[in-house]
């Protein structure tokens, strides 16, 4: 009668066993898909958050062109006649750190056409922005389109001074997501014909990027080829030096076609 009982107590002890290890191997697999879905949640919300951001610079974009007879802010600090003219914020090459962690250049009305505008400094910085400068957060991720509000460089592209300039405003972008490790000057710089970026796009949303159009709508687009995350052994913006600051492109890259078509469009078409 013993020997039964201890077999039986045996045999319970092992079926308790293997429903111990199904539990905690099941419990397993349901903190992995929450980890997941947490993770995806996250991210969902830096998206959103990235959008808001670029939904109220296009919005200021829009008022301040009201507010000056149509006229497009400046995306650069252009000297035109000798007259410095005030950008929608201010930015300067890679040695200039405090270019890049300095708010007065966000806030301050001499340094930034949007600062009697917007007020909340966190409104140029995606959620998900991590690029730090001497353990200074860098404070902007957003580049305005170099083709919108600046005196003609390209000679053979359009470049849009007033809104009426735009053909198809929900075409063309004003604000893009940018990489962080490529950001400098408040414009974004794209290569119109050599196979090659200056300034990259940010890829941090799911291999995607955030941008604002003229006709105030922000959308996210999908990347497609690998180089357009940049430079690997670029470790941050200041190490971007030339030929390294921005990336060789293949010939009929389609991220940087995609840009191109949105940001400007050819004077005389073929």
């Amino acid at each position: 009668m013993q020997l039964k009982d201890l077999q039986s107590q045996s045999s319970n002890r092992g079926i308790s066993l293997i429903e111990v290890l199904v539990v905690v191997a099941i419990i397993g697999i349901l903190a992995g898909l929450l980890l997941m879905a947490v993770s995806r949640a996250k991210e969902s919300g830096y998206k959103t958050g990235c959008l808001n951001n670029l939904k109220q610079l296009i919005t200021t974009w829009a008022i301040y062109s009201g507010d000056h007879r149509e006229q497009l802010v400046n995306c650069h600090t252009w000297r035109i006649n000798g007259k410095r003219q005030t950008p929608w914020v201010t930015g300067f090459g890679h040695p200039n750190k405090g270019a890049m962690t300095n708010m007065m250049y966000l806030t301050n009305y001499q340094y930034a056409a949007f600062a009697p505008y917007i007020q909340t400094p966190q409104t140029y910085r995606c959620p998900s922005a991590r690029e730090k400068i001497d353990g200074k957060e860098v404070i902007r991720s957003y580049s305005m389109n170099q083709y919108m509000g600046s005196p003609p460089q390209d000679t053979n592209h359009w470049y849009f001074e007033y809104e009426a300039d735009i053909p198809e405003p929900s075409q063309f972008f004003v604000f893009a997501d940018q990489n962080q490790r490529y950001i400098c000057w408040p414009m974004m710089m794209i290569r119109m014909k050599e196979d090659y970026w200056i300034n990259l796009p940010a890829t941090h949303h799911s291999y995607g990027g955030t941008l604002a159009f003229a006709d105030g709508h922000v959308e996210y687009h999908k990347w497609h080829e690998k180089t357009t995350a940049g430079n690997p052994t670029v470790k941050t913006w200041l190490q971007a030096s030339w030929p390294l600051h921005g990336t060789q492109a293949k010939k009929g890259d389609r991220d940087l076609n995609w840009l191109r078509e949105h940001a400007t469009e050819l004077k005389y078409k073929p």
